[in-house]
């Protein structure tokens, strides 16, 4: 197990400890943050989450959850499936 998980695990009050990888990507020449959490190896069902996120949002936007350029995918048991939960359809838009 990972020992900053395990530690932020045993304290009181902590939940949900999970590392987390950062990636960037550009979806129709927008740049997108993609973070996938990964709640440890002693997590048997819905171990990896997620989300993609816009990183410049344009002039009179706002980010919405699976609307528009913010999304978060439901847990799944692998790091491909994570990513197949996340909707990417909300980076498909029109200036």
């Amino acid at each position: 197990m990972d020992p900053a998980i395990e530690y932020l695990r045993s304290r009181r009050g902590f939940t949900d400890a999970a590392s987390m990888t950062t990636y960037r990507v550009y979806i129709h020449n927008r740049e997108v943050e993609v973070a996938i959490r990964d709640y440890g190896d002693d997590v048997t069902r819905g171990r990896f989450s997620a989300e993609a996120r816009l990183v410049d949002v344009p002039d009179g936007r706002e980010l919405v959850m699976n609307t528009f350029g913010l999304s978060l995918g439901n847990p799944d048991d692998s790091v491909e499936a994570a990513l197949d939960n996340v909707h990417w359809n909300v980076f498909e838009f029109e200036e």
